[in-house]
């Protein structure tokens, strides 16, 4: 079973936000496997045979509480979960896996380490970058993709659906990749 959890803020203002990148890598797999969400606590979730998606329903800060609830609901360890997030750090249209990490000042994964004491899980950072000059980044990641990007992060989204219905088969990878789309 293949967990992916899509680092996001909850609710409309947020929905198509750089920093909901996780979130809609989510919602675009319960499309493509025709599944809708179900609440729990505070998270969403859908759940084939293979993979499971999962929401918080908790701020970026705070991902870390609903992440522990994951994995007490699901009986899971924080490693069988792939976390998706933003990251402003990396170049729009590149894609980069690590097995383990520091945060890189994402608060949402620093809300995990935080919570669990460790920097030893799985992500997948989706390049929203480069932060325009003389815009504060916490400003840029909270701002919704124009038009033209949103196009451009669309063929991103697809390449990381080819990349997680190739890893819901052969497993996560054991070393660290890096995906120019």
């Amino acid at each position: 079973m293949l967990f992916v959890y899509g680092l996001g803020n909850p609710g409309k203002e947020y929905k198509y936000t750089r920093h909901n990148c996780g979130y809609l890598v989510v919602d675009k797999l319960s499309l493509v496997f025709k599944k809708k969400f179900k609440k729990k606590k505070n998270f969403l979730f859908f759940r084939t045979n293979e993979i499971t998606g999962v929401k918080p329903l908790v701020y970026m800060n705070e991902t870390g509480k609903a992440v522990k609830n994951v994995v007490e609901y699901f009986k899971c360890s924080i490693k069988d979960i792939l976390f998706v997030v933003d990251d402003f750090n990396i170049e729009t249209g590149v894609l980069r896996y690590r097995v383990r990490g520091s945060s890189g000042g994402h608060r949402g994964l620093e809300s995990i380490v935080n919570e669990f004491g460790t920097e030893d899980f799985p992500r997948l950072r989706i390049g929203i970058g480069p932060v325009p000059g003389g815009i504060d980044p916490s400003v840029f990641v909270l701002s919704v993709f124009e038009e033209r990007e949103m196009e451009k992060m669309n063929l991103v989204f697809d390449k990381v659906m080819d990349l997680i219905l190739s890893w819901k088969n052969k497993g996560l990878p054991k070393g660290n990749l890096t995906i120019r789309t």
